[in-house]
């Protein structure tokens, strides 16, 4: 058979024009979820809770509703390099002078905080 020739695939062959239909739903169109995604429930503190904490449950539902979590290895660690890059980007405008170190100082403690956050869900402290 040369390429140009149809390939016939049987006595159940449906013509030149017709073809099995394989109905698209918007439940086939989205990526399947793995019975660990949809278990994933961002952890909600309990008691008495810190600021540090509520950050962290905070930052956590960010992550969820992108099927992510920063108790996961990875996604700590890609978390924790952004964060790094960010207060890179702060010495930076700091250094140009678009911050004074007041304005640095304040931020750089918001950062501080969010980079403890993977260790405070995941129950080890940074």
């Amino acid at each position: 058979m040369s390429a140009a020739e149809s390939a016939r695939t049987g006595p159940g062959h449906l013509g030149p024009c017709l073809a099995p239909v394989v109905p698209l739903s918007k439940a086939t169109r989205r990526p399947r979820r793995t019975s660990s995604e949809r278990k994933r429930v961002p952890a909600q503190p309990t008691g008495e809770v810190s600021p540090q904490q509520r950050l962290a449950a905070t930052l956590e539902a960010v992550f969820a509703r992108h099927r992510r979590s920063l108790t996961d290895v990875s996604t700590a660690e890609a978390f924790l390099i952004t964060l790094g890059e960010v207060r890179r980007l702060l010495d930076g405008a700091r250094e140009q002078g678009q911050l004074d170190d007041d304005q640095h100082h304040t931020l750089d403690a918001m950062l501080q905080g969010m980079e403890g956050a993977p260790g405070l869900l995941s129950g080890h402290t940074v």
